[in-house]
């Protein structure tokens, strides 16, 4: 699956080069505030818990074609992390139970400039599955000291997801931008008949913030 988008990506980029001169690629990197929504809720089928915000990376390269003078697409390769973060809410000691997801993201984004170095942008995201699980974080203050435990859940987990993004970026510096982003995930990450209840569901969210280049 991996090759597969690679060679795509690269495709698009070479008939992009071959075929028009106003082609435009680039990289971008940053931080995202990771959450997932979901059904039912941890408190109603695992312990009490307050749902925290997840700082995750991502990185990706992205290819620009204008449609006009001043729309067009934008498709992008990333490696995104997802997740979520919850502390147990019912213990003396730093308990953190967090479920991770290592995204590879194929967003198709229509593009449109309403004034000079802005671009506003939303469309489609196609996500494959890395890798999944949880793990849970125990911060004992006496001796000070930090306790891991983590699963892979990666048989109990969707490989594919649907999402929708929506951002905008800012030019500066001629090549750089910076940029903002929200993610919203439509698929349910847990499949039926896993380690978790039947019923639930649960979908990604993410709010990107970091910078790009043209190169």
């Amino acid at each position: 699956m991996k090759r597969v988008v690679l060679l795509f990506l690269v495709a698009v980029m070479a008939a992009g080069v071959a075929f028009t001169m106003d082609l435009s690629y680039g990289v971008r990197t940053g931080l995202s505030l990771a959450s997932m929504s979901l059904d039912p809720e941890l408190d109603e089928w695992g312990p009490p818990t307050d749902d925290k915000m997840a700082i995750k990376f991502y990185t990706g390269l992205w290819v620009q074609y204008p449609l006009g003078e001043n729309m067009g697409l934008i498709a992008e390769l990333n490696y995104v992390q997802k997740g979520d973060k919850n502390k147990y809410s019912d213990t003396s000691d730093d308990i953190w139970f967090n479920f991770y997801g290592n995204f590879l993201e194929l967003p198709v984004l229509f593009y449109y400039v309403p004034m000079e170095k802005m671009t506003l942008y939303a469309g489609p995201a196609f996500g494959y599955l890395l890798k999944g699980g949880y793990m849970q974080v125990v911060d004992i203050p006496d001796p000070e000291m930090t306790q891991y435990m983590g699963y892979d859940m990666g048989e109990f987990l969707n490989r594919f997801e649907l999402s929708a993004a929506i951002g905008a970026r800012y030019q500066f510096a001629g090549r750089y931008f910076g940029e903002l982003r929200y993610t919203l995930g439509f698929s349910n990450l847990f499949k039926d008949e896993s380690m978790f209840p039947d019923e639930l569901k649960g979908k990604t969210r993410t709010f990107s913030f970091g910078i790009g280049v043209q190169l």
